[in-house]
């Protein structure tokens, strides 16, 4: 079962040949061999295994690899290798030191090696080998799949020696020089053959050294920075041959606030920004608010997939943008939003590649950071209310949200007009002047772009995965707002069925961005479901969730201070003969160590008048409802305190008290 629902697990689902992925904590994505890919529940993958639906298929060794046709010293040796490895496999953090040298012991007397290997970083490669295709799938076959091509004229041990010596000694940042780790050589050699080899292996030896990656030596013998630093020099230009074959991510943080069109702050825009490396004309994109996460990078895919229709999705532009489609490979950094599961499920199931680079490799996705600080300077700059970035801000005394004047739909249309009548028109030093919308329209007519056979299953999908559970009478809560329809109380009543107690929890997809819909998921399908109510602040279509608690907040705050207007009239002349009250008889502190009960001075009439204006201002309640207390000319005035007070204070008379 494990095997099954492993990363790319080779399944046979239904008759098909596919690959599976996690798509989420509780669902897969199912990639066929044959046609477009889907997204189902584990529970769903548990019910076909029952009924012989699915099955599992083993991992078939490569084509190239036959025993036929190894000798006997080669097999041998394949057969050594594999034991060390399943040894120490076997054991926890078996990538150690501790554990290999451990676990070589053992092995070494279990199988009877008279030349157990060296040093434990010979068997670490061979982990390393073995876990390529898959830290689950048969070491042998990653181990004879890595066979590395010999020289004839040495032995499989000597050549493990060089290895070692090459490892231990030359990669290293101490920088030993090349004779000094031969020499070394030659002492492990005659001890290890009894026999002093002089100078006959050096140039061999030599050779070895220069057989290895140039980076990998320069960042083992100089560090890290210096292997970036060459790196970055030989991947100063990426190269596309067509449009789509490449298409970069990444997410651009402006600091600029944006308000609702009601003049309520947000915060500042995050853009996730899909761009053609082949023509360098933006694909699509999508705005979140203070923070990105997978929802963005979902909307810009699908923003990207899609065909932009200029007469609804962008009629205040000039030009029309004619980018779209199903990208061959997708590359992104290494951020948390574009790993997430969502994201990666998404790319599995519409089959498009993805290449995830490394943290802090920014030269890997030079064109999209190249656009980036071109967005920046020339339209981030000219923006109303922005302050620059956030390690070197032009207005560092001002906030975002004093300086905030654009609302986000205004920023959304003034950055539409400058990808697709600015950026996308003007001409490109890449392509010698020319612009990327016409390098794209002569690419499109000779190889034209289509949408994705699966752009309706993209357009319900979203980027955030929660569980919510449903209650029978509202639906589903999230963010303080109820989803609920016909077709939610039939997937409750199918999962009632299946799960006999506890609470009933939903598979949902969410997307901050837009909260008038979420999709759940139940089985292989998708369904999509519209807000049922909240707390007195309407969802509109294509409404976020920042406008959405910007308007709560608003009118939490116009509550309070309506509050705050009808409790704060206190009257004068009774607060001060509750003052002169309390200063006639002012209550003693309690000694300290006393446990026992103290006596009670006597209520009076006056003491319980005191009492109740004390109550009535500290928790700003009504004490009992006024009367009108105003004497006729033969009634007499009231001698009651808090009467007196009040009567004085209405005919504008000072307190005597």
């Amino acid at each position: 079962m494990k095997q099954i629902f492993a990363p790319n697990s080779r399944v046979c689902l239904q008759g098909r040949m596919a690959n599976l992925f996690p798509a989420g904590t509780d669902q897969m994505a199912v990639v066929y061999d044959d046609g477009p890919g889907t997204v189902v529940t584990r529970h769903a993958l548990h019910n076909a295994l029952a009924n012989n639906q699915l099955h599992a298929v083993e991992d078939e060794p490569p084509a190239f690899f036959s025993e036929t046709l190894l000798d006997e010293q080669k097999q041998w040796e394949l057969t050594r290798k594999v034991a060390y490895v399943a040894d120490a496999q076997k054991l926890p953090n078996h990538r150690s030191k501790r554990v290999i040298e451990g676990s070589m012991r053992k092995t070494a007397q279990r199988i009877g090696d008279l030349k157990p290997p060296k040093s434990w970083n010979t068997v670490y490669k061979w982990i390393k080998k073995a876990e390529t295709i898959g830290k689950d799938a048969n070491p042998k076959i990653g181990l004879a799949a890595q066979q590395r091509k010999n020289d004839s004229r040495i032995s499989e041990e000597v050549e493990n020696l060089m290895r070692d010596v090459i490892d231990d000694v030359w990669m290293q940042l101490d920088q030993k020089s090349r004779m000094h780790a031969y020499k070394i050589f030659r002492h492990y050699y005659f001890e290890h053959f009894n026999e002093d080899i002089g100078m006959r292996m050096k140039s061999t030896f030599y050779n070895r050294i220069k057989r290895l990656c140039p980076i990998d030596v320069v960042g083992s013998r100089e560090g890290p920075r210096s292997a970036k630093a060459l790196m970055r020099a030989a991947l100063d230009e990426i190269l596309a041959h067509n449009i789509l074959d490449l298409v970069q991510l990444d997410a651009l943080h402006l600091q600029v606030g944006l308000l609702d069109d009601d003049g309520n702050f947000l915060g500042y825009p995050v853009v996730h920004f899909a761009i053609d490396v082949y023509s360098r004309a933006i694909l699509g994109f999508s705005i979140e608010i203070g923070s990105e996460s997978a929802a963005g990078v979902v909307e810009c895919l699908k923003n990207a997939f899609r065909v932009k229709i200029h007469s609804s999705d962008h009629p205040y532009t000039v030009n029309v943008w004619i980018m779209f489609g199903k990208p061959f490979m997708v590359g992104n950094d290494g951020g948390a939003a574009y790993m997430a599961q969502t994201v990666g499920g998404l790319l599995a199931a519409m089959r498009i590649q993805r290449q995830a680079n490394e943290t802090r490799t920014p030269w890997l996705n030079g064109v999209i950071e190249r656009f980036n600080g071109t967005c920046r300077t020339q339209f981030a700059d000219h923006l109303p209310g922005y302050i620059g970035k956030r390690s070197n801000p032009k207005g560092h005394d001002i906030t975002l949200e004093k300086a905030a004047t654009l609302t986000l739909s205004e920023f959304e249309e003034q950055l539409t007009r400058y990808i697709v009548d600015d950026y996308n028109q003007a001409p490109h030093s890449h392509h010698f002047g020319r612009s990327p919308h016409n390098v794209w329209a002569e690419a499109a007519e000779m190889m034209p772009p289509v949408e994705p056979a699966g752009l309706e299953f993209a357009m319900r999908f979203r980027g955030n995965w929660i569980e919510p559970t449903y209650d029978l009478t509202n639906g589903l809560r999230i963010k303080n707002i109820w989803y609920n329809d016909e077709c939610l109380k039939q997937i409750y009543s199918d999962k009632k069925r299946d799960q006999k107690s506890g609470p009933i929890k939903m598979h949902c997809l969410y997307n901050p961005g837009d909260i008038s819909q979420i999709t759940v998921m139940h089985g292989d399908e998708l369904f999509v479901v519209t807000c049922g109510r909240t707390k007195n602040i309407p969802v509109f279509e294509g409404m976020s969730l920042a406008e959405y608690d910007a308007k709560r907040k608003r009118a939490i705050r116009l509550a309070e201070d309506e509050n705050n207007a009808t409790n704060s009239h206190v009257d004068f002349g009774v607060w001060q003969h509750t003052q002169s009250n309390a200063e006639a008889s002012p209550v003693k502190p309690k000694p300290s160590g006393v446990t026992r009960r103290q006596p009670q001075a006597p209520v009076t009439e006056n003491t319980k008048t005191v009492q109740a204006v004390q109550i009535a201002q500290h928790q700003q309640l009504p004490t009992e409802p006024e009367q009108d207390i105003e004497a006729d000319e033969d009634d007499q005035i009231s001698t009651n305190p808090y009467a007196l007070a009040i009567q004085q204070s209405k005919n504008g008379e000072p307190n005597d008290e």
